[in-house]
């Protein structure tokens, strides 16, 4: 009898702070009954105000750990973050093309959210070409959706990325009155509406939390709609739980409290 808990394969940076990458995306599919399995792809200088430097890791040393992976760990679902560097995404792709038919979460993890680059512009051209066509479904902001696609709305954001091979489309951004954060899903032609209310402070991890969670919920076989909702709010719950670790007068960004505390 397997009584293994659904398995998520997570290809992301490294975050020191625990509140981003890695840790955050553990920590998620963990609250939710899930085992991650982490290939890192980059390591970060950064603390919960800022990042200041970005290390991608050898492309060869994920093929080798995944070789050895894909014999030994079954994946239900995949959730990608940081790229670090285009060879990392064909690198990546090469580990999807070996996983065939399971849901894939691509947060397309452009800049921190204290500040700080964490793609170029080939990484992002890479990005498009090898990994969008393998998306079941992209979870960008805003800023992302429009950077990404070149559109200058974005509906059609939503709608160039699909055309780009990417099956479903979450756009996280404001709503007009600027109470509430709106979340657009984009799939089949149509658009899906969620909304939530727009919480005090800044948060650092939550978009890793939010696609974790995604990735977790389509390993469970969940309706893309139905997972977007309960991964929302899983994610709301988190970031009611959220705490600031940090010391000193410039305190940095809350961290989401992704596991219930005792």
């Amino acid at each position: 009898m397997n009584d293994a808990p659904p398995i998520i394969w997570v290809m992301a940076a490294q975050d020191p702070t625990g509140g981003a990458g890695l840790q955050a995306d553990l920590e998620t599919i963990a609250a939710l009954g899930g085992h991650a399995v982490c290939l890192p792809t980059a390591l970060t200088v950064q603390d919960t105000r800022s990042l200041h430097a970005v290390l991608p890791l050898p492309a060869s040393w994920l093929r080798r750990q995944a070789q050895l992976l894909l014999a030994d760990l079954p994946a239900q679902a995949c959730k990608i973050g940081v790229i670090g560097k285009p060879a990392m995404a064909r690198a990546i792709r090469w580990v999807l093309e070996r996983l065939p038919g399971i849901p894939v979460v691509l947060d397309p993890v452009l800049r921190a959210g204290g500040g700080g680059e964490l793609a170029t512009a080939s990484t992002r051209a890479a990005l498009l070409e090898h990994l969008l066509p393998r998306t079941t479904l992209l979870t960008p902001n805003r800023a992302e959706a429009l950077f990404l696609s070149g559109a200058a709305n974005v509906d059609r954001a939503a709608a160039v990325l699909r055309g780009r091979g990417a099956r479903g489309i979450l756009i996280t951004s404001a709503s007009a009155n600027r109470r509430e954060i709106r979340h657009s899903l984009y799939q089949n032609g149509d658009r899906h509406d969620f909304h939530s209310p727009r919480l005090a402070g800044k948060y650092h991890g939550s978009g890793c939390t939010l696609a974790a969670a995604l990735a977790l919920e389509l390993a469970r076989k969940r309706s893309p709609r139905a997972a977007v909702q309960r991964a929302l709010d899983y994610t709301a719950a988190a970031l009611g739980r959220s705490f600031s670790p940090s010391r000193g007068q410039r305190r940095g960004q809350r961290l989401p409290g992704r596991l219930p505390r005792p």
